[in-house]
């Protein structure tokens, strides 16, 4: 029965994450199959619950950042936006310890895996079909000439697929990750970066170069590749950029083009942070959740701003902790594992450290994969640390 229990839980999961990037409207259908999971994971027993009292650096990070917002609530001026605002955070924390607790195999990394995977692919379809018109509504799911699907944000739409391309270039590799030919998987990871590009997000772009540099550094270093197949690498590497930037131009040469320049909104935006820093420091305890538009007029257009001028300094400073431990964490286990394990991390520092800098000019707080990203991070930690050498070979 606990089997059975455990196999149909699984498949819950597996749903979940195909529906990953149909967000458009909210409480998207993700997140209410979230809320089921975490509440059946209680009942059948099929969470790690004891992960959540082992992380104590990571709960003390964790409770800072949500004190920090909660003090800044004595500071705003409209209830009903920053109830939102502090209830989605919240949520997404949630979502954190939701997944990092989920993570007890490699069979289940496999599940969520394939889930995002799946994800991509939908986005990927409702994107390209919507940007040369070949589906009803296509309007619905452009901004302009940038197709975003179903999320609400071409810059969010872009940056969905950079987790993925890391995650590919593992595999392609390192093929005994994902035992597939490798024909398939240079096929997906050009669709993933034709996607990047056709967002005509700047900070996706962005995301995704440091994401490219970021595994490749570490796998040179890690692996000790020889000087021979460091350059084919690369040059496999630029190759495929090249096909899917040619491609990109030659499929939008106008608008593509034009989103490679400064935009007429960027002095405005460049502006608005600087005075978002300044009011910061007068207002150290924050403006309160979701009041960056209130304050500022203008949205920060990057997380680190938001989170100092409505959450203030504590919130500030814990967040960057917590991004700063978990990036040197799966610094530390990209070079210390075996190949097998360590390409994993490799592609999660490239992906995590990619949103990180995505992070300057556009805000990510509440973008779902990236608390995701978080949590697998902490649970193949937990994995690492509790079972060592084992632990990512364990099937159930």
């Amino acid at each position: 029965m606990q089997q059975k229990n455990r196999s149909f839980y699984d498949g819950l999961i597996l749903l979940t994450f195909l529906l990953f990037s149909i967000v458009r409207f909210e409480p998207a259908p993700f997140d209410i199959l979230i809320v089921i999971a975490i509440l059946l994971g209680i009942a059948l027993r099929c969470l790690n619950f004891k992960l959540w009292f082992s992380l104590s650096l990571i709960n003390l990070l964790i409770a800072l950042f949500i004190i920090g917002n909660l003090i800044s609530l004595f500071f705003i001026t409209d209830v009903g936006r920053s109830t939102f605002y502090i209830s989605a955070t919240v949520y997404l924390i949630l979502l954190f310890y939701f997944v990092a607790s989920y993570i007890t195999s490699w069979h289940r990394l496999g599940i969520v895996w394939f889930g995002y995977l799946g994800a991509g692919l939908i986005a990927v379809i409702f994107g390209w079909f919507a940007y040369f018109n070949l589906v009803p509504f296509s309007d619905f799911m452009m901004y302009g000439p940038r197709p975003m699907a179903l999320f609400k944000d071409p810059n969010v739409f872009g940056p969905f697929f950079v987790p993925l391309i890391a995650g590919f270039l593992a595999a392609i590799f390192y093929p005994d990750i994902w035992k597939i030919k490798k024909k398939w998987k240079i096929l997906l990871l050009l669709i993933f970066m034709l996607s990047v590009i056709f967002s005509g997000s700047r900070g996706a772009w962005l995301n995704l170069a440091v994401a490219i540099l970021a595994f490749l550094s570490l796998y040179f270093i890690h692996l000790r590749v020889a000087l021979k197949k460091k350059i084919g690498i690369t040059f496999f590497i630029f190759l495929i950029s090249f096909i899917a930037i040619g491609s990109s131009l030659f499929l939008g040469t106008e608008y593509l083009e034009g989103r490679m320049g400064l935009q007429p909104y960027d002095e405005t935006r460049f502006d608005k942070q600087a005075e978002a820093f300044a009011v910061s420091r007068e207002r150290v305890l924050g403006v309160g959740p979701g009041h960056s538009e209130i304050v500022l007029e203008f949205a920060t257009h990057s997380t680190y701003l938001r989170v100092l001028l409505e959450n203030g300094w504590f919130s500030f400073l814990a967040l960057i902790f917590l991004l700063i431990f978990l990036l040197w964490k799966c610094f530390k286990y990209s070079l210390i594992l075996s190949p097998q394990k360590a390409v994993i991390f490799m592609a999660l520092f490239a992906s995590l450290l990619g949103i990180l800098v995505n992070s300057f000019v556009i805000d990510t707080l509440h973008w779902r994969h990236f608390w995701v990203l978080l949590g697998i991070i902490i649970g193949l930690m937990h994995l690492f640390e509790r079972h060592g050498k084992n632990s990512l070979l364990c099937q159930h």
